[in-house]
């Protein structure tokens, strides 16, 4: 695996900066010295292959709502990390039980993000080359990451990576394996019950998971 943070501006990209004490009148937010605040601010601002930037040391509430990112190019990710002091903690996103459904995403990159109370993160039909990066994605009332074919198996996921990462305290699936009874899990990789769904080329490096 090449780790690559992809946590500077890469080419053709637009560096976009976001913190709790930041205000949503920053324009654009393309500037450290006037961060924008809000995640609906950073909905309506970011584009395709734009690196969105949170404070490191900050916390929003509510889902990052990755399921409606714009999708990156092969030699253009857009990507999700951090700035600020390198020794402060990871910018924390409390979802509150909300969702994310990534379906058809492409090329996107996600490092040093903290997600705590979502239901699930979920990579579906269509997506791939999608990256987690030292991320932490715990106390979570499902499984904290599911990778499938779902909901119709229009294709199948694949160059999908979770690495140097921390899961953990994850809720029940709501969706088990055939043939199994419900339980706590982490990374959920499944064919369904149904004859073509799945996922391929998934990738996990280096990273710890825990009840």
């Amino acid at each position: 695996w090449n780790d690559d943070h992809r946590n500077t501006a890469v080419d053709g990209g637009t560096t976009r900066y976001f913190a709790d004490n930041g205000s949503d009148s920053c324009g654009s937010c393309t500037s450290t010295s006037c961060p924008c605040r809000s995640l609906s601010k950073m909905y309506s601002v970011r584009r395709s292959r734009d690196n969105i930037r949170f404070k490191r040391g900050d916390s929003w509430t509510g889902t990052l709502q990755l399921q409606s990112s714009p999708n990156g190019t092969s030699s253009d990710y857009t990507t999700y990390g951090v700035w600020g002091t390198t020794s402060d903690p990871r910018p924390v996103f409390d979802g509150n039980g909300a969702s994310q459904n990534m379906r058809a995403k492409s090329y996107i990159w996600v490092d040093r993000l903290d997600f705590r109370d979502h239901s699930s993160i979920r990579v579906q039909e269509l997506s791939h080359h999608i990256t987690f990066s030292y991320v932490v994605n715990r106390d979570n009332r499902h499984t904290c990451f599911n990778i499938d074919q779902r909901p119709n198996g229009a294709g199948v996921p694949h160059h999908i990576i979770i690495a140097n990462s921390n899961i953990g305290r994850c809720g029940v699936s709501a969706l088990p394996c055939a043939g199994t009874t419900k339980g706590h899990e982490g990374i959920y990789i499944s064919s369904s019950t149904r004859i073509g769904f799945g996922a391929e080329d998934i990738q996990i490096y280096n990273t710890r998971i825990w009840g």
